[in-house]
């Protein structure tokens, strides 16, 4: 209430809430609605006081619900004119955070009690929502630039180090490199065509470089299992027919470069996981769990298509790869990792 009177007051004070709540944070529908209406009113550039929020909550049918225009007046009652709303902003984040924390708990226990799906997959959503949670506790919000350039470089010749060599994680492909600069932390790349055009291929290509620059891989495939992977990347690497191979026609030279290609990549940080119908949140678990043991530098999932849905009842594909996308999106900026993502384009142009 307190900082709903202050925004009343001060309209300046607006923005340094918004900036780190949202209505939902509020424990009360009414407070939920009035800052959402005190929202909408600033981003039309109108002023916010009782009569513009008023007419803006009966415009939407609420001013009855939240108790009218006399219970939006007592807000700034007992409130000084000069008021700092900085910790009253932190308090009501905390206390959002641990109703969270409780829902979500009652969520997983539901779950678990269901007994629908299996313990690892009941755990990885329980990993997988705590960690979402986490991520929304109050940051220090904008930087500015002199103080990131103090804290991110220790000297100015780094500056001109990193102006000259790639700044994110090659790919081994030197045209892809100048064009992106290396794969970034907290970036998800979608590498996506037509089928059987190559995707895993380059993929595998991709994780095997980074892995033989001591680099930990997490490579999840949804598609083929471990041992066929593996013997793609090592006739990647070994420049083997695949199918010569599938089928036992590789003479000893052949099999002299696969072998050394299998030698190659057997003590490189490079893990694989082919169980099917994996969705964001176990694949989010196990990433975390690798990172936690070994670290990891970059994660692959192939593909997007064979991936489900964190939620269910989501019927329109279109909403199911938009609500997994924003998924892997979150993964990366979470877990601070380059994200591929494989996706299957449609076979033929219309």
């Amino acid at each position: 209430m307190a900082i709903l009177g202050a925004i009343l007051l001060n309209n300046g004070h607006y923005q340094e809430a918004a900036g780190r709540i949202e209505a939902a944070d509020f424990s009360l529908g009414a407070h939920r609605r009035v800052f959402q209406r005190m929202g909408e009113l600033m981003a039309e550039g109108r002023r916010v006081d009782i009569v513009t929020l008023a007419e803006q909550l009966q415009r939407n049918k609420e001013l009855s619900v939240i108790g009218g225009v006399a219970w939006l007046a007592s807000l700034t009652e007992g409130l000084p004119r000069r008021l700092s709303i900085e910790d009253y902003v932190r308090i009501v984040k905390d206390k959002s955070l641990l109703r969270q924390t409780i829902a979500e708990s009652d969520r997983v226990g539901v779950l678990a009690v269901d007994q629908s799906g299996s313990a690892e997959e009941v755990l990885a959503e329980a990993e997988s929502a705590f960690r979402r949670i986490a991520g929304k506790t109050i940051t220090a919000g904008l930087t500015s630039v002199a103080e990131y350039i103090r804290g991110q470089y220790s000297c100015i010749d780094k500056i001109f180090e990193q102006s000259a060599r790639l700044t994110g994680i090659p790919s081994g492909f030197c045209g892809l490199d100048k064009l992106t600069a290396g794969f970034q932390p907290k970036e998800l790349t979608i590498l996506g065509a037509r089928p059987s055009i190559g995707k895993t291929a380059v993929a595998g290509n991709i994780a095997v470089h980074v892995a033989k620059l001591g680099r930990t891989v997490a490579f999840f495939s949804l598609e083929m299992p471990s041992k066929a992977l593996i013997d793609r990347m090592c006739c990647a690497q070994g420049q083997v027919d695949l199918q010569a191979h599938r089928h036992g026609r590789l003479n000893e030279v052949q099999k002299q470069y696969y072998l050394r290609a299998l030698a190659e990549i057997i003590d490189v940080p490079l893990y694989i996981d082919d169980q099917p119908g994996q969705t964001a949140a176990s694949i989010e678990a196990k990433a975390a769990r690798l990172q936690a043991s070994n670290g990891l530098d970059l994660v692959v999932v192939d593909y997007l298509g064979l991936m489900a849905a964190e939620r269910k009842g989501l019927e329109n594909r279109e909403q199911v790869v938009a609500a997994i996308s924003r998924a892997m999106k979150g993964l990366a900026k979470r877990l601070n990792v380059p994200v591929i993502l494989l996706s299957q384009l449609k076979s033929r142009v219309v």
